[in-house]
């Protein structure tokens, strides 16, 4: 390809995302990329990166980034390295469509993906409406068509952003009934004919009694087909994505997958098992089966399905180790918390406080109100934190997400406009690691003089459980 011809290629693509190509431009682009090996190498690349900006919140505006990827001589230099196309393939719409996944809003309404490649008219079309049913920490991205806290349906070609917190929905297909989970970061396109396009992130959908033979999802490996009455798991971030059956069967359909045939590989997986998917390079997908691990994915179970038991044993053994203060969040008074070791250390809450569980295994909930909340004990810690220290907490986590548990820190500086930290442990959430992130981790920092940056951190070694109670130790001993 010249580079007025991959320039011309990106802008269609571009376009159409945009949802301002007319329906001459869709089909152009449906038949360079059908007949063209390197033009669907092109686009291959160009998604990826759509894609990448997308899971990173990146707010590119199309001009700039139409300079930027038919310019780039390196993105032009992967391009030919491209392996060409089996001689003879010849690829079902569908299968570019859902290489737009990142982008396939404009395939909602505006053409149909079916083998007649016609335009689809708006009388053809029965109206989908989706609705969420429950939420948990949510925080929403500017990509999100409706304001989902006002109680707005979503309908086709409407999309969802979700940077962090849990999000169901119900999707209405005539007597059918299909539940889509979200876990942040998450983005997905609810299209005209009911089936939701990921762009990324993690979700769980379970199917009732559809109407039809199998639900569809558009995704940017390929379509998956999940069958009635089944719980599927998806994952799909940047060049990996994860397939897990919990309950019944789900088909994966893509021409990425390696195979002798010249038609799209079909990959079943079956109750019980997983299909790990990965890029290695050359528009081809690498797939590896092994077991469905709930674990990957949040449990919807309710935050007050189980309280912690801490009887009375428990609590005498805790204070006959003298801890310098011990909060039991029982009591009448509901702002201030009394330390249970002495006359000092006594919290008061602000901002958002919800206070669950039973006489005796009381907790407080912080960060499940639009208002912030915390406690806050305002004497000088100095003292205590000058020598070896523990810290303990119970903890139960509603998602994963970025959350401060404890921290010490000093008087906010309203000239570096922040509060300088000492200490501070914290759930860290699903975003990238980093020198200060490890994600699902739990963080220990340590600074011997207050400041905002510097000190030691430390991360837990395994992963923090979410809607689960579970006991959490940080320790400082020497240097």
């Amino acid at each position: 390809m010249t580079s007025s011809e991959q320039r011309e290629l990106i802008e269609l693509w571009l376009k159409a995302a945009e949802g301002a190509a007319d329906d001459a431009q869709l089909a152009r682009l449906n038949r360079w990329i059908e007949s063209d090996a390197e033009a669907r190498a092109l686009v291959l690349s160009v998604a990826k990166q759509q894609g990448w900006l997308a899971w990173n919140a990146g707010e590119v505006p199309w001009p700039t980034a139409l300079g930027a990827l038919s310019e780039s001589r390196t993105a032009a230099a992967a391009v030919r390295t491209t392996a060409p196309a089996r001689p003879g393939r010849s690829l079902p719409r569908w299968v570019w469509a859902a290489l737009a996944a990142s982008v396939l809003s404009f395939f909602a309404g505006r053409w149909n993906t079916s083998q007649q490649g016609r335009p689809e008219s708006a009388a053809e079309t029965s109206p989908i409406q989706a609705t969420m049913v429950s939420s948990t920490g949510c925080v929403w991205g500017p990509a999100s068509t409706n304001n989902l806290l006002s109680g707005e349906d979503l309908a086709g070609g409407d999309t969802v952003q979700l940077l962090e917190g849990i999000a169901e929905f119900r999707i209405g297909l005539g007597g059918s009934d299909v539940r889509l989970q979200m876990e942040g970061p998450a983005s997905v396109v609810l299209t005209t004919q009911g089936s939701a396009s990921i762009s990324y992130g993690k979700i769980v959908v379970k199917t009732g009694s559809l109407d039809a033979a199998a639900y569809a999802l558009e995704t940017s490996y390929g379509r998956v087909l999940i069958k009635p009455r089944s719980e599927i798991g998806l994952v799909s971030f940047g060049s990996t994505a994860e397939v897990h059956s919990f309950r019944g069967d789900a088909v994966v359909q893509s021409p990425w997958i390696e195979s002798d045939d010249d038609d799209a590989v079909t990959k079943t997986v079956a109750e019980g098992h997983a299909l790990h998917l990965h890029d290695v390079g050359k528009a081809v997908l690498d797939s590896m089966c092994g077991p469905a691990q709930r674990g990957r994915f949040t449990l919807q179970v309710p935050m007050s399905n189980d309280f912690l038991a801490v009887g009375a044993e428990y609590v005498r053994e805790i204070t006959d180790a003298r801890p310098v203060a011990y909060w039991r969040f029982e009591g009448e008074d509901s702002e201030t918390v009394r330390n249970a070791m002495s006359d000092r250390f006594h919290g008061r809450l602000k901002g958002g406080v919800r206070w669950a569980g039973p006489e005796g295994n009381r907790a407080i909930e912080l960060g499940v109100t639009p208002e912030p909340g915390s406690l806050v004990v305002t004497e000088s810690w100095d003292e205590v934190l000058d020598g070896d220290f523990s810290l303990e907490a119970w903890i139960k986590p509603s998602h994963y997400h970025l959350g401060s548990i404890m921290g010490f820190i000093g008087e906010f500086d309203w000239l570096d406009r922040r509060n300088k930290h000492g200490v501070l442990l914290e759930v860290n959430g699903t975003s990238q690691p980093s020198h200060i992130h490890q994600p699902q981790r739990i963080r220990f920092l340590h600074r011997a003089s207050l400041g905002v940056v510097g000190g030691v951190s430390c991360y837990s070694d395994k992963s923090y459980e979410p809607r689960r109670w579970q006991h959490v130790a940080a320790i400082r001993e020497g240097a």
